[in-house]
Parts: structure tokens; C-alpha cells; sequence
């Protein structure tokens, strides 16, 4: 509370993620933090204080804690100092045409439009609450770690069937990491799972996205407009610079 009050505070950086956040919400008091807004930096169980942030109307930065920023990419460190200093500046990756069974994965676009989301297991968590994340006509961000197949299958499944996965500006899926099958396999992988539930979608829609619990976590801003392009054989989300 100190930190979100205090008038010189200029951005939040959480130290790491793990569980937790969600416990906390709403013992938090914003009020100050409206008189005094500031840059909250972190990703992954910080996603609900991202949303609570979101449904407030401000801005957050997705980016890596410093628990582990040594073990990542330089790339990791500079989009952080980039967004921080209102710098322009973009993020880059080869697309992901088709899943393991061939099966095309990839809508191509371009779109711009507000980013929000973040972890899809907290943003699943947050379902029927005041936090939930309104996603209507925008750019939705998902990434997750260490879930099994048929717990992706069933998050993004009540994503899809409470609407939120309805009339996005577009679909950027960033690292789905080590995830997790059983003695009798799913049978679909993570590519596959998501597809199948926006494939109906006309919006544009790509995979494997330097963000999320990966070497290379690339810091966005929730919360502000990005553009997202995507071409046959690369993705790239520009993000225009703005500063709380």
C-alpha cells in the first residue's frame, strides 16, 4: 500500500511470481494509486493484479521479475527499460504455421488494439468475479507453465463459453511451457487445444510469442494499444510508447 500511495513511486517491479496474489486483491485500497498511478511490473501470478489494474482503466507492464533476470535473454532486460522510458519499440518471432498434426494454426492480420491477459490459469481463476478481464475488441495475451493438456483444454474452454473469447481484436499465445500429459495420452497439444476453440473466429490469431515463463520474456504493456501484424512467416506486436 505504501508503494501504490506514494506520490514519487514511479512503478511497482514484483519480485516474483508463484501464488498468492489472488489471496490478497482485495485487501488492497486503489484509491491512492488513482491519485498517484505508477507502472506495476511482473507477469505470471501477478496477472490478477493486472486485471484488477485493467478493469480500473490502467495500464500495467507485462515483463519478467527480478528473481530471474540474470537467467534470461538480454532481450528480456532492454523491452522492460524500453516500455519504462517511453520508448517505441517492437517484438519479433517466426511464426508457427500448423500443429504436430499438420493442422493450420495460424490466422494472419493486422490488428491494433489494447493488449490484456497475461497467465491463463489466473486469468481463468478470475471468472465471475469483479476482476474478471473484459476482452471485448482486444488484443487477448495468453501464456501458462506446467499444466496438464486436459487443464489447458478446460481453461480455454470456459474462457470460450463465458464469451471472452468472442469478438477479441486478436489472439497472441505466448509460452505454453512444459506442459504436462498423463499415462493416457490427450492427445492434443497446446497448438491444437486453442485452435480448436477459435478456429470458427475471423480474427487474427498466432502461437509461440517470446513472452511467458521462457528464456526470452519479452515485456508488453496491458492496458495500451499495440499493433499486432502477421504475416505467413512472422509476427510482430509494435508497441507505441506511453508512460503512466
Amino acid at each position: 500500500k505504501w508503494a501504490l500511495d506514494h506520490p514519487k513511486v514511479k512503478a511497482i517491479w514484483c519480485a516474483r511470481g508463484g501464488y498468492g496474489t489472488i489471496r490478497i486483491l482485495d485487501e488492497v485500497n486503489f484509491k491512492g494509486f488513482k491519485q498517484h498511478p505508477k507502472w506495476v511490473i511482473g507477469y505470471s501470478d501477478v496477472t490478477a493484479l493486472h486485471a484488477r489494474l485493467q478493469n480500473l482503466g490502467w495500464a500495467s507492464l507485462h515483463g519478467q521479475m527480478p528473481l530471474a533476470l540474470g537467467e534470461k535473454t538480454q532481450a528480456t532486460a532492454q523491452t522492460i527499460e524500453q516500455a519504462l522510458t517511453c520508448n517505441i519499440y517492437s517484438i519479433e518471432w517466426p511464426v508457427v504455421n500448423s500443429g504436430c498434426d499438420g493442422t493450420l494454426i495460424t490466422r494472419t492480420g493486422q490488428v491494433t488494439a489494447p493488449v490484456v491477459g497475461g497467465n491463463l490459469s489466473l486469468i481463468y481463476s478470475l471468472l465471475g468475479s469483479q476482476d474478471a478481464i473484459p476482452t471485448r475488441g482486444k488484443i487477448l495475451l495468453i501464456e501458462d507453465l506446467d499444466e496438464y493438456l486436459y487443464h489447458i483444454d478446460r481453461m480455454i474452454y470456459a474462457l470460450k463459453r463465458s464469451g471472452m473469447l468472442e469478438g477479441l481484436a486478436g489472439l497472441i499465445v505466448g509460452g505454453m511451457t512444459d506442459m504436462k500429459d498423463q499415462e493416457i495420452p490427450f492427445g492434443y497439444d497446446p497448438y491444437q487445444i486453442i485452435w480448436a476453440a477459435v478456429a470458427h473466429e475471423a480474427y487474427p490469431v498466432v502461437f509461440d510469442a517470446p513472452i511467458g515463463h521462457l528464456a526470452d520474456n519479452r515485456a508488453i504493456p496491458l492496458g495500451l494499444p499495440c499493433t499486432l501484424t502477421i504475416s505467413p512467416d512472422k509476427a510482430e506486436i509494435m508497441v507505441h510508447g506511453k508512460a503512466q
